[in-house]
């Protein structure tokens, strides 16, 4: 059987993509050489595998769904867009996340230590919660685009309530990456 590229995900809701689409588009009049991503395809990573057989696919479904019991329902906001990792080498255009407690870091720390635990690398690279816009494939465009940037004020979105992680497979095609839905873990609902 051939393996798998998946992830472990917080989904955005449509109504938080209709924002993202507009940032998006806040940007079409300036000469950027960036791939877009499409608004349906927006996520929250939290862990990516690049190759999974379906026995280690099964270990990431019974650890992922343990962990997801292990944590409250919380919410996330999408703050300011800017660029990574710098104006002066730009890769990426995001936009960052902050949630209303530590609940987000702590999850994908669970994630990090119990799936390493069952054979799979954890991530070399710092936590930064944010959700990719675009990548880029040149630096064209990059002055006009930090004078844009700075300009810009907060990104104003209703809050988002996460309710589960989403596991999902990612297929790549010349059109772009095509994401499926393997599985929903959910989280406890929130206290009142």
């Amino acid at each position: 059987m051939p393996k798998l590229r998946c992830f472990i995900a917080v989904d955005i809701p449509p109504f938080a993509k209709d924002v993202l689409a507009e940032i998006q588009k806040g940007f079409d009049d300036l000469v950027l050489d960036v791939k877009w991503v499409r608004p349906a395809n927006i996520h929250l990573t939290l862990k990516f595998f690049a190759a999974v057989d379906e026995p280690q696919l099964e270990k990431v479904r019974t650890g992922t769904l343990e962990i997801a019991g292990n944590y409250s329902q919380f919410i996330i906001r999408i703050r300011k867009t800017w660029v990574y990792p710098s104006f002066s080498r730009p890769r990426v255009i995001w936009t960052g996340i902050e949630a209303s407690d530590s609940s987000l870091s702590a999850i994908r720390e669970s994630l990090e230590c119990g799936l390493e635990s069952l054979g799979f690398p954890r991530e070399r690279r710092d936590f930064t919660p944010h959700l990719t816009l675009g990548r880029f494939r040149s630096g064209k465009g990059k002055k006009p685009l930090q004078e844009r940037m700075k300009s810009m004020a907060q990104t104003h979105c209703e809050p988002i309530h996460v309710h589960s992680l989403t596991l999902y497979k990612s297929q790549l095609t010349p059109q772009g990456s095509i994401y499926t839905v393997l599985e929903k873990f959910p989280l406890h609902p929130a206290e009142a």
